[in-house]
Order: C-alpha cells, then structure tokens, then sequence
C-alpha cells in the first residue's frame, strides 16, 4: 500500500480534513532554533528557523499543515480548540 501525502495551505482545511477522516490526536512539530547556512563558498549565515508542522495519520495517509513565523503558538491553541489532542515535539537539533 503507497502512503499518500497530503499538504494543506490552511489551518482550517487541515482541521476540517481530520475530522471528517474521525482522527482526534494530531502531533504538533515544532521548530524554534538558529541555524547556520551555507549562503555562498564563503559566506555561512546565522538564521532563525521558527516553524511547526501539525501531522495526523490515518490508513496510509499523513495529512499535513506546516505554519512559519510568529503564529505557531496561536495555530497549536486553535488546534486545542477544535477539540484534537495535541502532543507536541521538539524538532530542534540542538
């Protein structure tokens, strides 16, 4: 069985998804770190990485809303608002 990848460009329309697929716990990815990255051979940048990805699975399909910037607290809150539970994870690498 192939497992299907479904991305979503809004909050609502993941929410509305996992509901009507009857999935109620969802994880919360979170990202919240400086990185370095390579801009040129000699060049290395520091950056702020501040994002978060809901993801919910279900017979083969992992549904997917990924959030950048300053709204990820607010998108986790209206997450716990529909009624889904939220476990949160640390995707930081240090």
């Amino acid at each position: 069985m192939t497992q299907r990848d479904i991305r979503f460009d809004t909050l609502g329309g993941f929410i509305d998804a996992v509901k009507e697929a009857g999935i109620k716990e969802i994880a919360f990815a979170v990202t919240d770190e400086k990185r370095s990255r390579q801009k040129t051979a000699e060049l290395v940048e520091v950056e702020h990485v501040r994002m978060a990805e809901a993801l919910a699975y279900k017979h083969s399909s992992l549904y997917r809303y990924t959030e950048h910037g300053d709204c990820i607290m607010a998108a986790e809150q209206i997450l716990k608002n529909a009624g889904l539970n939220v476990t949160r994870r640390n995707r930081n690498i240090s």
